[in-house]
């Protein structure tokens, strides 16, 4: 999650893929349809690739983003411990992008670290906004 300053109420969530595949670079400017489950509970997540880095040898990140996520969708992340991304193996773009579809993470904590972000956002524009007077 991505906070911007000035609009620090906004929750950008991003996702960070890793690639060893050469058809990665097909899937630049798409969007793809992710699926992420928290505790159980699925969400469609269509995300953007916004970049895409090479790492040396055949390694690629891949960087997901453009999915401004809504009150509900921030109450299940916060309420729950363990996200399991999916990356759809129907679309072909996709499924000859990846090499691993689908990997978990342990989330406890994301409140926490939303609050440390919104604080940090906050301070930083209004620092800003004084400067500008």
């Amino acid at each position: 999650m991505l906070k911007h300053s000035n609009i620090c109420g906004n929750d950008e969530l991003y996702l960070i893929w890793s690639s060893d595949r050469a058809d990665v670079w097909g899937l630049s400017g798409k969007r793809v349809n992710i699926l992420a489950s928290f505790d159980g509970t699925s969400l469609e997540m269509p995300l953007e690739v916004v970049s895409i880095k090479e790492l040396g040898g055949n390694r690629h990140q891949v960087m997901f983003a453009h999915v401004y996520a809504n009150e509900a969708v921030i109450d299940l992340i916060s309420n729950s411990q363990q996200l399991t991304i999916s990356m759809p193996q129907e679309d072909p773009a996709a499924a000859n992008a990846f090499g691993v579809f689908e990997d978990s993470f342990d989330i406890a904590g994301f409140s926490e670290a939303r609050a440390a972000a919104a604080q940090r956002c906050n301070s930083l524009s209004d620092r800003v906004a004084s400067a500008a007077y």
